[in-house]
């Protein structure tokens, strides 16, 4: 078994953050964009699915772009918003990857109107909550939007 005080560790333990980094570094699947780490395969619009299937709050999307080799399917727990024809957009979170270049995903607000079909679109990140003293106090819906009638937050 190792110990933190030998070197045989390529990162010291006292640097967790650093040693994420490293690791999202050497795996390819981010870059280094300013201070923040970025997935070149996993950006807003460049995941572009179709809904399969309703039943209830599961929609299932559908991801084909030719061959499967080409095929890249958001992760788990990834968000993805899929417009509405009224205008008003659902988001939906990954749950699965269920096969066959298709994810399963929850709805967080209601599927009326949704059809076979709709485009969906990825965001490459989860589902984010606002934060800080501006939430004191406040209603919101899972997504974080307010409901409670006041000014958006920031």
């Amino acid at each position: 078994m190792l110990n933190r005080t030998t070197n045989n560790y390529p990162i010291p333990l006292k640097t967790p953050l650093l040693w994420i980094n490293k690791i999202k570094q050497n795996c390819h699947l981010y870059y280094q964009k300013g201070s923040k780490f970025v997935s070149p395969y996993l950006s807003m619009g460049e995941i572009k699915g179709y809904i399969s299937q309703v039943i209830g709050p599961v929609v299932d999307i559908h991801f084909d772009y030719g061959t499967e080799e080409t095929v890249t399917l958001p992760r788990i727990h990834d968000a993805m918003e899929i417009s509405r024809s009224n205008g008003k957009i659902l988001i939906v979170e990954v749950q699965q990857h269920i096969g066959e270049n298709t994810v399963r995903t929850v709805a967080m607000d209601t599927t009326d109107g949704l059809r076979r079909g709709m485009e969906a679109m990825s965001y490459g990140m989860p589902i984010t909550m606002p934060t800080g003293d501006q939430v004191k106090g406040r209603l919101m819906n899972v997504t974080g939007d307010p409901i409670d009638g006041m000014a958006q937050l920031t």
